[in-house]
This record gives structure tokens, C-alpha cells and sequence, in this order.
């Protein structure tokens, strides 16, 4: 079927922020008095469950020495982790990730639609356009979801669904972008074709469900390369027809 929407899947497709989360985490901690510190392999691990609340309690429950965390408690400790994220991502600044906004350019000129289907915040998103510089805005979507507007969490496909919902498409014309194995998970059992960027922190999961893995969308500037068998694109960018035709989305 032909392509009729390509969508983002989180934050982490369109920019690399994992260590401005981890290190919102640690201060948390340090100002509330635990004695925790999530090194990058300790956070690579956690990076396996979805929510910040439940790496919260995840990572209480490998620590029974220490007196029990709620899910109240884990819940608040996550609230202020994301005004402590808000406030480093924009003093700190954030990159796009390579191709993200020469993709959204070439899919407004093919006249497709775009859609951003997330589980995170309004403020993370908010915040992370921000510290781009504005370079990439919520006006740049034409449908998007954030945690409020869906049941379930991925890897389950309610965000997806969604999206596609608002989008008005059906799942077979739409190319989904991701960077995690659950987002994977929950665009694939969407219905739509998958194309995996694993981020900083991911890299080492699974991506055997998407469609096609690639290092990045790619640029002149910063090529790309193609992680999975078969081969990349040409130059290093992965452009808008190069995925059509890879994917049999033309």
C-alpha cells in the first residue's frame, strides 16, 4: 500500500537526551537523600522498563536493604526528577538527531502527513523542543499523543494506534520510526512497517522486529549506516524514497 503518514515514535527519535535524564534522576536522589547513583550501565538496564516511576521502584526492589519505595513515592520522585530534566534540558541545550529535520522536510514536500506517537509528557516534550532552540515545535505534527491520551504504555500499541487514528490511516500506510526495542514492539503490533535508530542507551536491545535498523536517518554532514543485513543508503542518508522503496511502501 502506499505511504500516507510517517510517524515518530518518542523524544528519543527526534533527539538524544538520555543523559540529561539520568543525570535528573541522580540530583533527585542526592537532594532527597538516597543513596543511589545510576551509573550508564545501571540506567542502560532500567532503560528496559517503560515509565521513569517504574525504573524508580525496579531499581528499590534490587536495593532490599534500604527501607521500601511506595508507588507514591515513586511516582513523586519521578515528578521531580522531570522538573529537574525541564530545567537542564533547556540551560543545557539538545541536538537533533542526524536527518530528523531534513526527514520532516521531504515528507511536508511529498505532501504526507506526520504524526508523534509518545507516552511521555507534555513538559519533556515541551521542554526538549525547547532546548533544540525551537528547531522542531508540536506544530511540526499533524497528530500527536503524550501519557494523558493513552491507556497503555508500550510496548503495548495504544500510542500508535492513536495516532494513526487521528491521522486518519490505515496502519499499512504508515512508516513508523522508533529508537527502542518496546517502541519497536508497539508500532510493529500497530500494523505499520518499522524502521529502528536505536538511541545512546539502547543500542544493545533487540530490534528483530523492525523492518529495517539503521544508525541514525542520516545527513551529508553525518552519514548513516545500516545495522541490520542489506544494504544502506546511498551516501549515508536515508532518505524519504529510499525508505518508501526499501519498506514496498510505493
Amino acid at each position: 500500500m502506499t505511504l500516507s503518514a510517517v510517524v515518530f515514535g518518542s523524544l528519543g527519535t527526534l533527539t538524544e537526551t538520555s543523559e540529561l535524564h539520568r543525570q535528573a534522576f541522580n540530583e533527585v536522589f542526592a537532594e532527597e537523600g538516597l543513596d543511589w547513583t545510576w551509573d550508564e550501565p545501571t540506567y542502560r538496564r532500567l532503560l528496559d522498563h517503560v515509565g521513569g516511576s517504574n525504573r524508580v521502584e525496579v531499581y528499590a526492589a534490587s536495593r532490599p536493604e534500604q527501607e521500601p519505595i511506595t508507588h507514591d513515592r515513586a511516582a513523586e520522585l519521578h515528578r521531580k526528577k522531570t522538573e529537574r530534566y525541564a530545567t537542564l534540558v533547556r540551560s543545557s541545550g539538545v541536538q537533533l538527531r542526524p536527518g530528523v529535520k531534513r526527514l520532516i522536510s521531504e515528507v511536508r514536500l511529498a505532501g504526507l502527513q506526520i504524526g508523534f506517537a509518545t507516552g511521555t509528557s507534555l513538559d519533556n516534550i515541551e521542554a526538549s523542543f525547547a532546548g533544540s532552540g525551537n528547531r522542531i515545535g508540536l506544530t511540526d505534527f499533524d497528530a500527536y499523543t503524550i501519557r494523558e491520551t493513552i491507556e497503555r504504555p508500550k510496548p503495548a500499541p495504544d500510542a500508535h494506534l492513536r495516532c494513526m487514528e487521528l491521522l486518519n490511516v490505515e496502519a499499512a500506510q504508515v512508516l513508523a520510526i522508533e529508537d527502542s526495542a518496546d517502541g519497536v514492539a508497539s508500532a510493529s503490533s500497530a500494523g505499520a512497517a518499522v524502521v529502528a535508530t536505536p538511541g545512546q542507551y539502547v543500542s544493545g536491545q533487540s530490534f528483530a522486529g523492525a523492518d529495517l535498523v539503521l544508525a541514525s536517518l542520516g545527513d551529508p554532514e553525518h552519514p548513516t549506516e545500516r545495522l541490520d543485513a542489506g544494504a544502506g543508503p546511498v551516501g549515508g542518508v536515508a532518505t524519504l524514497g529510499w525508505l518508501a522503496t526499501t519498506l514496498g511502501l510505493v
